[in-house]
């Protein structure tokens, strides 16, 4: 009877994927990298296994401020439904550190997750990035020029042109064209036509067939409505599996900073990754 129990348990355990079941389990403050913001947080569900969609989350900050905490909803709300999040911090944009360094930093962080896959017992490749503001715009541009698969975009209220006069003038008055400049390594003078590196880190410029999901509040004050409407509009171009949800009357926030409109969002996400999984 005992040697029957065993066999039983190892069956279910190969029938499941070799699955874990335990209690949500959050690892902080792991070192992918040599820099000091190359840090991860690693929040594993109640139960997965090793074809349970892996996530990477990348806050947002302007290029040049915050951490992973900034998107730490953003990391559970994922995890809450079902889903493996690596939630990850980054270098800041300088005079010596731009866009290249930043997607190099994102890199390392989705190296380290397949090192560490079967540590955790997680999959070991083929995960999805997911962002909010500046890092929604990082998580297009790293996925749309990375070598390696990621599965699908989910990207908030992402700054998604900045080679677009009109565009680089509304983010100047924001005061933080010099983080633009920063990212692209190149400087812009107002109102004449920005130089190719300014095009080499716009996502609208660098659109591959990675099913993209936007999402972007109506008002949101900090990044201009049209770069999804016009960003969506340029996937479905492409024919690019593509999605725009408008959150109406939404800011920067898209509606996470309230518990229903969270759920919308959070839920729709969750949808984007089971379906390109």
């Amino acid at each position: 009877m005992k040697h029957l129990f065993s066999f039983i348990t190892l069956l279910l355990l190969l029938i499941t994927g070799n699955a874990c079941s335990q209690q949500a389990k959050d690892i902080r403050k792991l070192q992918y990298g040599t820099h000091k913001q190359n840090i991860l947080d690693l929040f594993l569900p109640a139960s997965y296994t090793n074809k349970t969609p892996v996530v990477i989350v990348i806050h947002g900050g302007a290029w040049n401020l915050g951490d992973q905490y900034f998107t730490e909803n953003v990391a559970v709300g994922l995890r809450e439904r079902g889903f493996v999040v690596a939630n990850i911090d980054y270098r800041y944009v300088s005079d010596s550190v731009h866009a290249k360094d930043l997607l190099a930093d994102i890199d390392k962080a989705v190296a380290y997750m397949e090192k560490i896959s079967k540590e955790y017992h997680f999959k070991s490749s083929g995960y999805h990035a997911s962002g909010v503001s500046a890092g929604a715009h990082l998580a297009l541009l790293y996925s749309y020029t990375s070598n390696k698969k990621i599965k699908s975009i989910e990207a908030l209220c992402a700054p998604s042109i900045l080679n677009d006069p009109d565009i680089l003038a509304f983010i100047n008055s924001l005061k933080v064209l010099k983080n633009i400049e920063q990212l692209a390594n190149d400087t812009y003078t107002l109102g004449t036509k920005p130089s190719d590196k300014f095009t080499a880190i716009s996502p609208i410029a660098q659109i591959t067939q990675i099913p993209t999901l936007l999402v972007h509040g109506t008002k949101d004050k900090s990044v201009q409505y049209k770069n999804s409407t016009l960003m969506l509009e340029q996937l479905q171009k492409q024919k690019v599996p593509s999605k725009l949800l408008t959150m109406p009357g939404n800011g920067h926030d898209v509606g996470l900073n309230q518990p229903d409109t969270a759920k919308i969002v959070f839920d729709e996400m969750a949808a984007w990754v089971k379906k390109h999984d």
